[in-house]
């Protein structure tokens, strides 16, 4: 999966931007997965996209229940937005590999 670090938008803030493949309705469709993560670890959110009809934007508040995500390596971050994703809002996706793994070494 290759990341890119756009931009921070507040000190500390981490902006991912991944290529997915999102499963619709039968058919495998090429989409982005655009998440800003908090610096605080208390607060996400993200858009997946694939196209102007086809998108979804969701977020996500720590509690006490969800435990936060300051503390999750990107991949695990990353694969929790996907479960929120799915489970609160029915979108299936899958993260595009690249030939090195999962292309973290792109974040800074």
């Amino acid at each position: 999966m290759k990341l890119q670090q756009r931009h921070r938008a507040y000190a500390g803030d981490i902006n991912y931007h991944v290529s997915v493949v999102v499963h619709h309705e039968g058919s495998d469709l090429s989409g982005t997965l655009t998440v800003v993560r908090r610096a605080c670890g208390k607060f996400w959110e993200a858009r997946l996209f694939v196209s102007p009809n086809l998108h979804m934007t969701m977020g996500q508040f720590a509690t006490p229940i969800n435990g936060g995500f300051g503390h999750l390596s990107d991949e695990h971050f990353l694969d929790h937005v996907r479960l929120v994703f799915s489970f609160s809002g029915g979108a299936d996706f899958d993260f595009v590999f690249d030939a090195a793994g999962l292309g973290l070494s792109n974040l800074q």
